[in-house]
């Protein structure tokens, strides 16, 4: 969950020959690709904006890594991540905020 965390799972990865990923499996779905295919052929003109959400239920539970961030949860470092993921890997860098 930190820079060095990750840095030490890299050298593991290198040290025994293993593929590491980031959990993001979601950029490696079809529809993904598909989507940002449409978007470097101009497909869909000029993106100016993006709105997205992930909304899951899960019924309150503070020692379930859903809610817990300490265990890698919670709003932005599990579930809200993937929104903002899918936003910067189809359009780039984000320009600017909206209220």
């Amino acid at each position: 969950m930190t820079a060095k965390e990750a840095i030490e799972l890299i050298e593991v990865a290198r040290a025994k020959n293993l593929f590491l990923m980031e959990r993001l499996w979601t950029r490696c779905l079809p529809h993904v690709a598909a989507v940002n295919e449409l978007i470097a052929a101009g497909e869909i003109g000029d993106v100016v904006a993006v709105e997205a959400d992930h909304g899951q239920h899960f019924d309150y539970d503070p020692a379930s890594r859903w809610f817990s961030p300490e265990l890698g949860g919670g709003a932005l470092l599990d579930l809200g991540v993937y929104p903002v993921s899918f936003a910067r890997c189809s359009w780039g860098p984000l320009r600017g905020w909206s209220r």
